[in-house]
């Protein structure tokens, strides 16, 4: 992450704090991103010299309608200053602060196949009663797992994987030999 990214995320989050809009803010700004997730191009389009700085101006205001007004004026900010390619990096850093503000804990769920929304959800309620606060998890693919999930929150691993258990029972099997 760089520092501009982070400049921007954390201004823009003092701002939502001041006008207690940190939820609204961050499932908008987490549409932005997305966007520019799903359709790598506006990023090149953003950034390409030959357009003009009203035309993308325009192009943001067109796209990103249904934003509040200081989310479009963010918006607007980092068009004229050439930084909405740094969306995604901005974003990331205002969730984590978000998610800080709200004490929600931030982690990664591995696992060797991709996960169904349901199967997410079922996997963070039972992170979170583990933990005993509000975890909020990434779905990664780990096709090493073989089988089964590993989480990560913080320097907690919950490791329910097929390869953990080989794991453990070779530990133990070279223990008994020994």
């Amino acid at each position: 992450m760089n520092n501009v990214s982070i400049k921007y995320a954390e201004a823009l989050f003092d701002i939502a704090v001041e006008e207690d809009r940190i939820d609204v803010w961050q499932n908008q700004i987490r549409d932005v991103s997305d966007c520019f997730k799903e359709y790598p191009e506006l990023k090149r389009v953003f950034s390409h010299v030959k357009i003009e700085e009203e035309e993308k101006r325009q192009l943001a205001r067109d796209l990103f309608s249904h934003v509040d007004r200081i989310i479009m004026n963010f918006i607007q900010l980092l068009v004229d200053k050439n930084k909405l390619s740094n969306i995604v990096e901005i974003t990331t850093e205002f969730n984590h602060l978000c998610n800080l503000h709200n004490n929600i804990e931030e982690g990664i769920v591995y696992s060797a196949y991709p996960l169904q929304e349901a199967e997410i959800q079922e996997i963070t309620q039972a992170v979170t009663k583990k933990m005993g606060k509000q975890v909020q998890l990434k779905v990664k693919i780990d096709s090493s797992l073989v089988l089964g999930i590993k989480v990560v929150v913080n320097d907690k691993v919950i490791d329910g994987s097929l390869r953990n258990r080989i794991d453990m029972l070779r530990n133990t099997l070279l223990k008994e030999s020994r």
